[in-house]
């Protein structure tokens, strides 16, 4: 059997714990949908910095851990563009 599992597994556990950490912290569950619908309809004023900085670490975390990881292989394609 293949190690590759492994990372599926601390990436679930890494979002899971994310979550956790969300919901203990500020009673809130975590949804993308609903942190970018506040920023977009305005309801989330009050925490805007807060939603501004997880959709930052969404779309920016790949990019700084890109250069550690190059060389996983995704049967599925090589180009970043199209994983994307």
């Amino acid at each position: 059997m293949e190690p590759d599992w492994i990372w599926g597994l601390g990436g679930g556990l890494l979002i899971g714990l994310g979550g956790a950490v969300l919901l203990w912290g500020n009673g809130r569950i975590m949804g993308a949908s609903g942190i970018l619908g506040g920023l977009v309809d305005g309801t989330g004023r009050h925490d805007w910095r807060e939603r501004l900085a997880f959709l930052a670490g969404t779309f920016l975390m790949p990019l700084v851990l890109y250069p550690l990881f190059t060389k996983v292989d995704t049967h599925i394609s090589q180009s970043a563009v199209v994983l994307v």
